[in-house]
């Protein structure tokens, strides 16, 4: 545990957002999601329209061949605090239930995993940092289809400083998120102090022949 944020360079570009435009521009309080009205809201963030999908094709797995990464994904909400949840098993990620799912075709689908653990040594999202621009991402679906995805972005981030808004975002371009700690880690205090957050955009099949998009393995 413990390794410097200053190691690891933010690079890339969020989907219609410059890197570091919204934590410059705009700090919001610090917690790892969304504010919320208290523990029995339904929903966090930013009031949306009611989404199109009720029932999500949830994620049930990620693979990020790159980092040797194959981790089981598990529905999660949110703790009284206005938390997102995490599995407590770091060998196991989990997605928002309460946002985006990736066959909404908008917003963004968060993942959240536990850097490490301290009796269960790394955890599924340990080397996410490593993730570059161009890497590869699968996701499987519950109903057995596979979305793959692009990295364009990597970023590290105070966590009272992370944008929230706009990570748990249902709205706007279609993207991937993976969440995890990174950095300092106060051992008095509250753990890590720093969040990495990768973004990946859905691979797009014949967009350099001009031909219509097409979801991989829908």
């Amino acid at each position: 545990m413990g390794d410097s944020a200053e190691s690891v360079e933010s690079v890339g570009e969020r989907p219609g957002l410059a890197i570091g435009q919204s934590v410059d521009a705009a700090p919001e309080p610090a917690s790892a999601a969304p504010n919320v009205a208290g523990p029995d809201v339904e929903r966090i963030g930013i009031p949306v329209e009611q989404r199109a999908v009720i029932a999500p094709n949830a994620p049930v797995s990620v693979a990020i061949d790159e980092l040797g990464v194959r981790a089981p994904v598990d529905p999660v909400g949110i703790y009284e605090d206005g938390s997102v949840e995490i599995p407590e098993d770091v060998s196991r990620v989990g997605w928002y239930r309460f946002g985006s799912d990736p066959a909404q075709g908008e917003g963004s689908t968060v993942i959240v995993g536990h850097r490490d653990g301290f009796d269960q040594g790394a955890g599924a999202f340990y080397s996410i940092a490593g993730l570059d621009i161009g890497d590869a991402i699968e996701v499987e679906l519950a109903d057995g289809s596979l979305r793959d995805y692009e990295v364009v972005a990597r970023e590290v981030v105070a966590k009272n400083l992370l944008p929230t808004s706009d990570l748990f975002a249902e709205n706007g371009p279609e993207r991937l998120t993976l969440i995890s700690c990174i950095g300092y880690f106060d051992r008095d205090g509250d753990g890590y102090r720093e969040n990495v957050v990768v973004t990946a955009v859905p691979v797009i099949v014949g967009e350099a022949d001009g031909e219509p998009r097409e979801e991989v393995a829908s």
